[in-house]
């Protein structure tokens, strides 16, 4: 207890000299009234008005109120509307089906089976790790996974990000 009360004058000094330089802050409560203006100006200084880049839809906030987030940290997803697009996963034998460039039907279950055109725009490979056969048999080879991309033709209202879209 004794070593707080001699390190306390140290600090309210320090403070005095770096916050409060006009004489007529001589006392305690006006000591405190600076070293509060202070932290209330830094704080403000903080406290911007972030636009974002694009418009869009705020789909998460990481921090949760009152939280501190470092600069430069992410502090939520953006939507982008417009950038809107489903993904397939088709076995080997059924790539054929959807060529680049073509475009296909499908319905949305979650919106009450609606149906929508689709346009195919790439292809991949999902790598040997998605294979349909583990093991071959002699003249047999492993049938590979191919994920599809494919954007809607006309805006789709309603499509929320995770939802079932089946090809007919």
């Amino acid at each position: 207890m004794a070593r707080q009360l001699r390190f306390i004058p140290f600090v309210i000094a320090t403070f005095m000299l770096i916050c409060c330089t006009s004489p007529t802050h001589q006392s305690l409560e006006a000591i405190s009234y600076c070293l509060k203006e202070d932290s209330l100006a830094e704080a403000e200084a903080y406290m911007d008005l972030i636009n974002a880049s694009t418009a869009g839809k705020v789909s998460t906030i990481f921090p949760l109120r009152g939280e501190l987030v470092g600069s430069g940290a992410p502090i939520m997803n953006l939507q982008l509307e417009e950038s809107t697009w489903v993904t397939f996963n088709v076995r080997e034998k059924d790539y054929q089906r959807l060529p680049e460039g073509d475009t296909v039907k499908a319905i949305i279950p979650a919106l009450g089976d609606r149906e929508v055109t689709l346009k195919v725009t790439s292809a991949k490979d999902l790598g040997s790790f998605a294979a349909w056969k583990s093991s071959k048999s002699k003249g047999e080879y492993d049938s590979k996974t191919f994920e599809i991309k494919a954007i809607p033709t006309q805006k789709i209202e309603g499509l929320v990000a995770g939802m079932s879209v089946i090809l007919k």
